[in-house]
């Protein structure tokens, strides 16, 4: 029986987050596939884990007075007791100085890319780097993977590519009864074009906005604008904008089955769960062509500059024009998404697993 030592701190007061779900497809599936293996997932006491885990799983809480602490003190206090053959963290951070085989996660650089200062991206690069040595990396794509390699200065060797799935029970087997009454409750009874995701600058927001404001009116008396994921920040925001500020992850299916059109502006991602999601729930999706989005998407969806306003806009009315067009866009989408499978995400970290033990 092999253990694996899990860090599981993201899942504060039972908060669902993007990191979550990257712990969630791991923790309730990987024992489906593979046996053998016994997870501890340690948390702190802010920890509650928002779904039932596994017979193969231990959770355990290490209290502690700070983040660095807890980290560097009192986890590794208890690692010397429980003696996991891998310690395996969804975050760049890991205990230092310790004598078990790690594998750490980056997902993207985007603090590296956005920082606050040049002294926080100074920092930021060096600890990811001293967290790097006598560890194994993971991230979701291979626009990451080559960014950690030319930004942060890590071999490729010691970075390994695993996409992340999509929750297609969730994602793809919509009751669509459920969905119009969500719809309902939410005020939404119109057609509407839609985004998921937080409102961070990064994401790009703005230029959705400038593209909407440059449809013609009759599009946009047809067609309101739903943000959802946050809230609004916008100084000059269209009266047909509707911010959204959080849902479930069921109410967010039934968001994106509703809507006409999903469009992702983002100027950079390490993955992009929310076009795969709209793409799982038959929605059709128009992308910046910016980082990873064509490696992940594929032909499946269409996609614009991501500093282009009026190119957006014209491609968000033609596709809103041609019925046609929408229905290949949604067929191609929902093939793509059910690529992106638990299976194949628990193959890749269980390659990884073995790699580090010598299995």
């Amino acid at each position: 029986m092999k253990k694996i030592a899990i860090d599981v701190r993201e899942f504060k007061n039972g908060k669902m987050t993007g990191i979550g779900r990257y712990l969630k497809n791991l923790i309730v599936n990987f024992g489906k596939y593979y046996e053998n293996f016994e997870f501890i997932l340690f948390g702190d006491k802010f920890t509650e884990i928002p779904f039932d885990i596994p017979k193969y799983c231990r959770f355990d809480k290490i209290n502690s007075f700070s983040v660095q602490v807890w980290e560097q003190i009192s986890l590794k206090k208890v690692l010397r007791i429980e003696k996991p053959d891998i310690y395996f963290s969804p975050y760049y951070k890991r205990p230092l100085n310790i004598d078990i085989p790690s594998l750490i996660t980056v997902h993207d650089i985007i603090p590296l890319l956005y920082p606050i200062s040049f002294s926080d991206r100074f920092i930021l690069k060096r600890l990811i780097k001293t967290y790097s040595e006598g560890s194994q990396i993971v991230t979701v794509s291979e626009n990451s993977k080559k960014d950690i390699e030319e930004i942060v200065g890590i071999a490729g060797s010691k970075i390994n590519v695993v996409y992340n799935a999509v929750d297609n029970v969730v994602f793809g087997k919509l009751n669509k009864e459920y969905a119009k009454k969500v719809l309902e409750k939410l005020g939404l009874k119109e057609k509407y074009i839609f985004y998921s995701g937080n409102f961070s600058a990064h994401k790009n927001l703005n230029l959705l906005i400038k593209a909407y404001g440059f449809l013609p009116d009759k599009v946009k008396k047809e067609y309101s604008l739903v943000f959802c994921g946050g809230d609004s920040v916008f100084k000059d925001k269209p009266k047909e904008l509707i911010c959204i500020k959080s849902v479930s992850d069921e109410e967010l299916a039934s968001l994106y089955f509703g809507a006409s059109l999903f469009v992702y502006p983002s100027l950079y991602e390490g993955f992009g769960f929310p076009p795969l999601e709209a793409m799982a729930c038959g929605c059709p999706v128009l992308s910046s062509n910016a980082s990873c989005m064509p490696e992940i998407l594929g032909d499946a969806a269409e996609y614009f500059d991501p500093y282009g306003e009026k190119e957006l806009a014209f491609k968000i009315e033609t596709i809103l024009s041609d019925v046609k067009t929408a229905e290949i866009m949604s067929s191609r989408g929902i093939k793509k998404a059910g690529l992106y499978t638990v299976e194949k995400f628990c193959a890749g970290i269980h390659k990884v697993f073995n790699n580090l033990i010598g299995a």
